[in-house]
């Protein structure tokens, strides 16, 4: 079976009556260029019949003839490796893509699509805020019937650290629908919503995780001042492991900084961590996306090897101190001659265990001075209502 069509936007693809748009009036930030967008952001939420999906959350609608645009990673196809012809001249809204399928499942219970892959940044910064569009349907009134009873399609291999996200959303695990992103499916009632950019920071979707996930553990189980490192160093092969870590470990120790191992966690637990810590250590990876919990004002030290870093200025989005080292890459001549597919992103960092040393004892003093200030203002905050009673 061949599909084949022009990319089309949903708005263009559903009816006027099945759909619905959410305009967002607060900045969007723009990180790979360090800007914010000009213009702001709308989101579709649409009803559709007979929809194929036609690999990596890419999707065709039947009536219309068209594949739908903005609902995955650009050029996810390619990347993925899903067989297609794309022939493209200008720009993609004149593009012809054609498709051929396999065996199709065909799905008949309606399906609200959210997508996903296993990547923790990407679920919660891509994938997951379409839960708050359909928050937002919901309280709007939209389709109420359809998204009560509702599955709701994610990847097959999602962890239990996603899964936990949707639980704590309210979403009871028997309407959660794996789907295969690789599947061909047809689904003969789907709502689909617009895809969150990967490149852009929207400041409602930091809201939404930061407040939709308030710490879910009791309040006496956590408290503020927590300090700790990322720890990645269990990993079997290079993967941005800290090359020196046993030289940064006694640094660590030294600063009373606590070694946390995100892959023991509940995500409650990992929520728990960083809404109450006041330092976060790091090198790049999923694991800092959890600093979208953390409190304004935390400080956060990272270690890239990226002139532009995503988790820098999501740091900086989130209100947060951040400081960065860019850190040279350690080069494992052997292992990567092993392996000629080796992509050099993935190799270790070398840590500059000095200047780490002296920036966490900075961080100390500015926090002791921070609280001596605090309390002195506190104290004569009660001096004042003394005086006044």
């Amino acid at each position: 079976m061949e599909l084949e069509g022009h990319y089309k936007l949903l708005e263009e693809i559903a009816a006027p009556a099945s759909s619905i748009s959410f305009e967002n009036d607060e900045p969007q930030f723009y990180w790979p260029q360090r800007r914010y967008a000009t213009s702001r952001s709308r989101h579709h939420l649409a009803l559709l019949d007979d929809v194929y999906h036609v690999g990596i959350w890419n999707f065709y609608s039947e009536p219309a003839r068209s594949f739908v645009r903005n609902m995955s990673y650009p050029g996810s196809l390619s990347h993925f490796k899903i067989s297609h012809a794309l022939r493209q001249d200008g720009p993609l809204e004149t593009a012809h893509l054609s498709v051929r399928l396999g065996d199709v499942r065909v799905v008949e219970e309606p399906v609200f699509v959210i997508g996903g892959h296993n990547n923790h940044y990407h679920w919660l910064l891509n994938w997951l805020p379409r839960m708050d569009i359909y928050h937002r349907a919901l309280a709007a009134g939209w389709n109420s019937e359809f998204l009560a009873e509702c599955k709701f399609a994610v990847h097959s291999d999602i962890s239990k650290a996603q899964l936990e996200s949707l639980t704590l959303l309210g979403i009871d695990p028997s309407r959660i629908l794996r789907v295969n992103v690789r599947e061909p499916i047809l689904f003969r009632k789907l709502a689909l919503s617009s895809f969150f950019s990967n490149y852009i920071y929207d400041s409602r979707v930091l809201r939404f995780l930061n407040t939709k996930f308030q710490n879910p553990l009791p309040l006496d189980k956590g408290t503020r001042g927590r300090k700790f490192w990322i720890y990645r160093e269990g990993l079997p092969e290079p993967k941005r492991r800290a090359a020196n870590f046993e030289q940064l470990a006694s640094i660590l120790q030294k600063h009373d900084i606590e070694i946390l191992k995100l892959e023991d966690m509940s995500l409650a637990e990992q929520i728990d961590c960083f809404s109450t810590a006041d330092l976060v250590i790091a090198i790049h990876g999923a694991g800092l996306s959890n600093c979208v919990f953390c409190q304004p004002g935390t400080d956060i030290v990272l270690f890239e090897y990226k002139e532009i870093s995503e988790y820098e200025e999501l740091a900086k989005q989130c209100k947060l101190n951040v400081t960065t080292f860019r850190c040279e890459q350690a080069v494992d001549e052997v292992f990567e001659a092993d392996r000629p597919g080796f992509d050099a992103r993935f190799r270790d960092l070398i840590i500059p265990i000095e200047e780490v040393d002296q920036k966490l004892g900075w961080i100390t003093r500015r926090r002791n001075v921070d609280a001596d200030v605090l309390q002195i203002n506190n104290l004569s905050a009660l001096q004042r209502a003394a005086q006044k009673s």
